[in-house]
């Protein structure tokens, strides 16, 4: 269930059918398969049966998902926003709740469920590069918005990250000196592939996470080498002066600059600045889960609003921590940054507890290195963000491993008995006189329903999203109006149906429209907008609108 997961929530999109075709579908695969796990770990008791590296990491995540339910209900932001998420992101609740579960399941498996993860991640990367080449040649059967490279992840940014972060594991698996010479070479062919569609697209977030990655395959290597202290002493202060100019690049200075710096830099860091402003302003329970593009105008500032001009808005600080801190306050982010900490707290403990390198770790650590890095600068993208919470749960599941080598050390004959009268094995499965996995049948109950919970919930926006366009493309105002009072519908949804409205000189629809806008997204910039320009709003409405607008955007030169 965690392959097919994570490659269905990379792979998944509905072009022909929604208006969103690349969220709103892997959220449902990502939530019907996250759900299905969570109904699976609860119906096997799996309480009892944790070791102490798991049982952590285990009760981390339930008071991760513990404070996004309170700050649903507390942040005052749009219930329904916060469950869904916005439109083009979603990754509100239902997102996170997944992902947490996928974590949870990966944190459980054994070493020959990692590898068949590992490598259901690299194989992702054939269909995905494949793809690309379609795209590249011009004969793209979809016909997208933008003619531009990005495979089923709907930006470049996200498939550069993707295919950086896939890259460095399938160069860590390259150098194992026990494959033979035609797979190491398979592998490199397969890794400067992937680099040369990085390359075509000009992002360079794909080129930052595989040198990220690179460093720490690199520092992993020479851990287990006889002349480490030599290696050491001279490869790592070439990487601090990379680092130091790799910063300086991204403010427009050092050698790197043109390499690194692009103007989208100085958006990023209006766009992070106000997340940072969010935080501190809701500092307990944060601005709602996926809300903070209902609070960008107000706390960006006024140089960020004057920089090009006030319609520049944002629906994310294009940092994932940001974003964690900003939707959910400093305990959600101290939450997730232990989470983090712990898993790389039990891939250190592991490292440390064998002799010889483990080319599969290797791969996993650097490839979660390369993500988080590329987090720090990025989006919580469902189809890249299900590998970061997948490969952080693997780390975690190293714990376990490590306590079975420390006690085959210290009593080998009493480890090889306990592992011989081992019920379950990797944290909830059993095995038969022949060798075959069991699971109880009751078990498949839960699993079934939960499951079914998980895609009914992530069905209701797809399918409200799916009705906007259809009625979209037939042009007929009254089914449009219809489908944006759907359960799931956005606010996205009301904005264009407002603007069809508007276009056709239809003012009633227009202003019955942005009264639903404002009553259901009060703090939705347009709706207030469109209220104190319409000929059919009174002048009190129009003057409680104009105190709104310059409530919610207060650096706006057209509000003063």
């Amino acid at each position: 269930m965690i392959m097919f997961a994570g490659v269905g929530a990379t792979l998944a999109i509905s072009p022909w059918s929604n208006l969103d075709p690349i969220s709103l579908p892997k959220l449902l695969v990502l939530s019907s398969f996250g759900f299905a796990i969570f109904g699976l770990l609860l119906s096997v008791g799996i309480r009892n049966r944790l070791d102490s590296a798991t049982k952590v990491f285990f009760i981390a995540s339930a008071l991760f998902l513990f404070w996004i339910c309170l700050v649903v209900f507390v942040s005052g932001a749009p219930i329904s926003q916060q469950i869904w998420g916005m439109f083009g992101r979603n990754t509100g609740m239902l997102a996170y709740v997944s992902l947490c579960s996928l974590a949870m399941g990966s944190a459980l498996l054994g070493s020959a469920r990692r590898n068949r993860v590992l490598i259901a991640l690299l194989l992702t990367t054939i269909p995905i590069n494949l793809y690309c080449f379609v795209q590249l040649s011009g004969k793209d059967p979809v016909q997208w918005s933008e003619f531009q490279t990005f495979a089923t992840l709907g930006n470049v940014n996200f498939l550069s990250a993707f295919l950086g972060i896939t890259s460095i594991a399938l160069l860590a698996i390259s150098w194992d000196e026990k494959r033979d010479i035609k797979s190491r070479f398979a592998l490199i062919l397969w890794i400067i592939v992937s680099l040369g569609v990085v390359w075509s697209t000009g992002s360079i977030q794909g080129i930052m996470a595989f040198l990220a990655g690179f460093v720490a395959l690199t520092l992993l290597w020479i851990s287990k080498s006889k002349k480490k202290l030599v290696l050491f002493s001279l490869l790592i202060p070439v990487y601090v002066f990379f680092l130091v100019e790799t910063i300086l690049g991204l403010v427009n200075k050092g050698f790197l600059r043109d390499f690194i710096y692009q103007p989208s830099v100085v958006f990023r860091g209006d766009y992070m600045h106000a997340g940072w402003a969010m935080t501190l302003r809701k500092p307990f329970f944060g601005v709602g889960m996926d809300s903070y593009g209902d609070w960008y105008r107000e706390v960006r500032g006024e140089v960020s609003t004057l920089r090009t001009g006030p319609d520049r808005i944002a629906n994310t600080a294009h940092n994932v921590f940001l974003d964690i801190s900003s939707n959910g306050g400093f305990p959600l982010l101290f939450i997730y940054l232990f989470m983090l900490g712990f898993a790389m707290w039990c891939a250190a403990k592991y490292w440390i507890s064998v002799s010889k390198r483990d080319y599969i770790f290797m791969s996993i650590l650097s490839a979660w290195v390369a993500f988080q890095v590329q987090a720090a600068v990025s989006i919580n993208q469902l189809g890249v963000g299900v590998w970061g919470w997948v490969l952080t749960g693997l780390l975690v599941s190293y714990g376990r491993q490590t306590i079975d080598i420390s006690n085959s050390q210290q009593n080998p004959a009493a480890f090889t008995r306990k592992k011989e009268n081992r019920k379950f094995s990797d944290g909830f499965t059993k095995k038969n006189s022949q060798g075959y996995e069991l699971l109880p049948a009751s078990n498949l109950l839960y699993v079934l329903v939960f499951g079914v919970i998980g895609f009914i919930a992530a069905w209701i926006p797809l399918r409200a999203d799916s009705h906007f366009r259809s009625a979209s493309s037939e042009r007929n105002l009254q089914k449009i109006e219809k489908a944006v009072s759907e359960l799931g519908a956005t606010a996205w949804h009301y904005n264009l149906a407002i603007d069809s409205a508007v276009t056709s000189n239809l003012a009633d629809p227009a202003y019955k429209l942005s009264k639903e806008l404002t009553s259901k997204f009060p703090r939705d910039y347009y709706g207030w907008r469109l209220l104190a320009i319409l000929n059919n709003s009174t002048e009190q409405e129009k003057g409680i609108a104009r105190d709104r607008m310059l409530a919610l955007d207060p650096f706006n030169p057209e509000n003063k």
